[in-house]
């Protein structure tokens, strides 16, 4: 399946019928791919021809490949290297085949069915998002926090984002020149290009420098855009964030052994912090910080990851040994005897407490979705009350996940939303920063000010 093909397809398979507040961040994403959806609906005979020679050119080399394996197989009688790339590529080329027959048929009908519809959902899609954004930055105003962005920094920041682009693209275009150079000169040819006009050099190095080729380019790409990331942590976000003080660090703000208390996360454990947010609100103090935790075998030392390396990158997805996703420790007024915990329904082989009682709430949507567990089943319907539960709810329509874990100990709320996601990640490399563009960033900022909200607003608690 091509590469355009799939994206079409991609985009109409992934929207669904209403859009969640967390995919805001994605908006920029979603409107350069309605515009370039667009642009090939307008071309759709132009680009039905370039995608046919795209799908073309994936095509030509497994061709060439199946039939290299093919003469060695007659002169060798060896059929196995035959029946081994024959099982991936034939399937492979028949998909690309079907693909190509779908570009004819673009061609000649000038109306692509399936990139219509995806073009039809992104609008939806987007237009919902717009709406939410629009709520969004009202409710950021009323708190006046996007109004600190520093419009001078904000220009320099795009300037430096031009000069960080043209200068990282100059280098991987020139390093790909030279890789292409590197071989004309090595075996006096031009690659893939020579296949055409007859190569005095087998089909296997050409094949070696397209894998390459690619794989380098789009390696590249990546890099760039995250160099670009990392940029703006190291020379924005702490300036930005401290003007509405929030202090802000690039390494944790308090680790698993901090709150071992809260028996949530595994103390004997690889932890990684790729950035933390502090805070003083209502003279409660808050820190929040994006982390990844992995379990640790018994005969081997717990550790913590200072910057992100190989290691670092393994801690990316969770699973009952990994917990990934963004952890918040909010100050209490006053102290709890016992503790309660909520998790979700679908976390409950990870977080379940076998020596905690089940506390069954008057809210059927509350436990359908999560459980809640204590010792102290009067202390936990204390905490746990209408208004409580109702703002707890919508909590997960603002983190944009279901799979949250809160735990009540002490003078401390720790609370885990565990995701895959790069939460703090603001603006895009081919994309103008504005201030709507650090909306992700200060809506996190805001939902603890609003936790923190809920627990002195709960009529009767005190919290």
């Amino acid at each position: 399946m091509t590469k355009a093909k799939t994206r079409t397809w991609a985009v109409a398979g992934a929207l669904k019928d209403q859009a969640s507040e967390h995919e805001i961040d994605k908006l920029p994403e979603y409107r350069r791919k309605l515009r370039r959806l667009e642009r090939r609906q307008r071309m759709v005979r132009t680009s039905s021809i370039l995608c046919f020679l795209w799908t073309g050119f994936w095509l030509a080399p497994c061709g060439i490949l199946m039939w290299a394996m093919y003469e060695h197989y007659l002169t060798s009688g060896l059929a196995g290297g035959l029946i081994a790339f024959g099982l991936v590529l034939v399937p492979l080329m028949f998909v690309l085949g079907f693909a190509m027959i779908g570009y004819v048929f673009a061609f000649f009908t000038g109306h692509d069915p399936s990139r219509a519809k995806a073009i039809f959902e992104l609008k939806r899609l987007i237009g919902q998002l717009e709406e939410l954004l629009g709520d969004s930055l009202s409710r950021l105003a009323k708190r006046r926090l996007l109004s600190n962005i520093d419009a001078e920094g904000l220009v320099a920041a795009n300037l430096r984002r031009l000069e960080f682009r043209r200068s990282n693209y100059a280098v991987v275009i020139a390093f790909l020149v030279s890789m292409t150079l590197g071989f004309r000169l090595f075996y006096s040819e031009w690659p893939l290009l020579s296949l055409i006009t007859g190569s005095e050099t087998s089909v296997l190095p050409h094949i070696v420098f397209n894998v390459l080729f690619l794989l380098i380019a789009m390696i590249a790409a990546n890099d760039v855009s995250h160099g670009f990331s990392r940029y703006l942590k190291d020379n924005f976000y702490q300036e930005l964030m401290a003007r509405i003080g929030v202090d802000y660090r690039q390494s944790a703000l308090f680790l698993p052994t901090d709150v071992a208390d809260h028996g949530v996360l595994d103390t004997h454990s690889e932890f990684f912090c790729d950035e933390a947010f502090g805070l003083t609100y209502h003279n409660r103090r808050i820190d929040f910080q994006e982390c990844s935790n992995r379990s640790l075998p018994k005969n081997l030392e717990p550790r913590i990851i200072e910057k992100e390396t190989v290691a670092g990158q393994r801690l990316r997805k969770n699973s009952l040994r990994r917990t990934r996703g963004v952890m918040a420790r909010i100050e209490l007024r006053r102290p709890l005897q016992s503790q309660t915990i909520i998790y979700a329904n679908t976390l409950e082989q990870k977080f379940r407490r076998d020596d905690f009682q089940t506390i069954r709430l008057l809210n059927g949507e509350l436990e359908k979705r999560y459980t809640v567990q204590s010792p102290d089943q009067v202390e936990s319907r204390y905490i746990f009350d209408p208004y409580f539960m109702e703002k707890f709810l919508r909590l997960a329509e603002h983190l944009g996940t279901d799979r949250i874990v809160a735990s009540f100990k002490g003078k401390e709320l720790l609370l885990l939303s565990i995701t895959n996601k790069d939460h703090f990640e603001a603006g895009y490399l081919n994309e103008p920063l504005v201030p709507e563009s650090f909306e992700p960033l200060f809506r996190h900022v805001m939902i603890y000010q609003e936790i923190v909200d809920t627990l002195e607003l709960a009529p009767n608690r005190g919290l």
